[in-house]
């Protein structure tokens, strides 16, 4: 192998990342988390958001039977905003081979209700999941403090699906 072919294949080396997942877990393992509700993601997602200083944005990742499978860190941003990339959460459910998504932000100032970019990423992201075969399940805003407003609680997810 020549040099110059090494150095081509240590540059792809360095460009592929591997998405880890902050928690993996396996569904057949007797310590595996089912998801049955708004309130049982919430019980999952409000630790990581620690004490919310700024807008962070995670994925649940669960199996066909609401199992969790993993759950990732998507994008951490400033006091009001964290820019979401609808392919960054469909590629954590590929490498973990999900077949249905959670995603959740929060909100510092204390208020759960969405924002309009908020029903628009969620409306984005319905559809653009629904055309790979895995689902939105919900979308979550977690309030600093208590609190917080469920997408498919308030019939969100369902209307989007319905567009």
């Amino acid at each position: 192998m020549t040099t110059e072919t090494a150095t081509r294949k240590e540059l792809w080396a360095m460009k592929v990342r591997e998405l880890v997942p902050t928690y993996r877990f396996t569904p057949s393992a007797p310590h595996a988390k089912r998801i049955t509700s708004s309130g049982d993601a919430e019980t999952v997602l409000r630790p990581l958001f620690g004490d919310m200083v700024d807008e962070s944005v995670w994925a649940l990742y669960l199996s066909g039977g609401n199992d969790l499978l993993g759950v990732y860190r998507i994008s951490e941003g400033s006091v009001s905003e964290s820019a979401v990339s609808p392919a960054k959460v469909i590629r954590g459910a590929l490498l973990l081979n999900a077949s249905a998504i959670i995603v959740a932000h929060c909100h510092p100032s204390g208020h759960s209700h969405p924002s309009a970019p908020d029903r628009a990423l969620t409306e984005d992201l319905v559809k653009t999941c629904d055309k790979m075969g895995m689902a939105i399940v919900d979308h979550l805003v977690i309030a600093n403090g208590s609190g917080y407003y469920s997408f498919a609680d308030n019939g969100l997810i369902a209307e989007y699906r319905k567009k």
